[in-house]
C-alpha cells in the first residue's frame, strides 16, 4: 500500500472509531445478538468487545488532548499501547501476516515477529490519534453495526460497521476476532472495507520480503522501520 493510501486508510479508521464512540446507532436485530453470545458464554461477546474498545480509544483521545502540545511521541505511544494491547492478540495477528512461513519460524523468530507486528499496530493507532486530535468533523458522523450473523458457539467472527460521514461516501470498517483461551481478541482490522491489515497488506509485504531475504531479513527490516 502506498504512503498516501495508507494515510487515507488511517484517517478512515480514526473517523470510524470516533464515530462509534459518539453514537448508539446499533443494529442488532439479527439471528444472533450480544445477549445470545452472553447466554452461551460468560465471556464478553465479540461485538460488545469491539464497542468497548472503540469507546476506550475515544477516551484515550480525550485524555491526550489534556497533554502538553509538545508531548513526546513516546508518551503518545504509551497511551495508545495501554488502550490497544488488551484487545488484540498480536501473536495470532503475526501468524496471519506471515501465513505459511509461520510454521517455519523458530520460537525466537515468532517472538520477534509478534513484537514487530505489535509495534506496527501501536504506531498505526498513534497516527490515528494524532489525526483525530485535530479533526473538526468527529462530531458529525455516525456509525451503524451490521447485523452480527454467526454461530454463537463459533470461535471466529467478523464484526462489520458502517461509518456515515456528514459529507462524503460511507466506509465499511471491519474487525476480525477469534475466541482464544484468553477470550475474544481482535486479530485483524479492515480499515475501510477493502484490505485486511494482517491477512492482506502485511501478508503480501512480509511474504515478498521473506522470499527475498528470509525470516531473519524480514525481522531486521521491520526492526529498522520501527526505530
Amino acid at each position: 500500500m502506498k504512503a498516501d493510501q495508507r494515510m487515507n486508510s488511517l484517517k478512515m479508521i480514526g473517523a470510524a472509531l470516533l464515530a462509534l464512540s459518539l453514537t448508539a446507532c446499533a443494529n442488532m436485530d439479527g439471528h444472533y445478538r450480544s445477549d445470545q453470545y452472553s447466554a452461551a458464554s460468560a465471556q464478553e461477546a465479540p461485538d460488545a468487545l469491539t464497542r468497548r474498545f472503540t469507546e476506550e480509544f475515544f477516551d484515550t483521545i480525550k485524555s491526550s488532548r489534556n497533554m502538553p502540545a509538545n508531548a513526546s511521541m513516546s508518551r503518545l505511544f504509551a497511551l495508545i499501547e495501554k488502550t490497544v494491547v488488551p484487545y488484540f492478540d498480536f501473536e495470532r495477528m503475526a501468524s496471519l501476516a506471515v501465513d505459511r512461513f509461520w510454521s517455519q519460524a523458530t520460537p525466537e523468530q515468532k517472538k520477534e515477529l509478534t513484537t514487530e507486528v505489535r509495534k506496527r499496530v501501536i504506531s498505526m493507532y498513534s497516527i490515528v490519534l494524532m489525526y483525530a486530535q485535530g479533526s473538526a468533523q468527529v462530531d458529525d458522523q455516525k456509525i451503524e453495526y451490521k447485523t452480527l450473523r454467526a454461530d454463537p458457539a463459533g470461535t471466529k467472527v467478523e464484526v462489520r460497521l458502517q461509518n456515515i460521514p456528514s459529507n462524503g461516501d460511507p466506509s465499511y470498517p471491519r474487525y476480525y476476532l477469534e475466541k482464544l483461551p484468553s477470550g475474544w481478541k481482535i486479530v485483524d482490522v479492515n480499515p475501510v472495507g477493502t484490505n485486511w491489515l494482517a491477512g492482506e497488506d502485511y501478508r503480501n509485504d512480509f511474504g515478498e520480503q521473506i522470499t527475498k531475504v528470509g525470516i531473519d531479513g524480514l525481522i531486521k527490516s521491520l526492526s529498522s522501520e520501527s526505530k
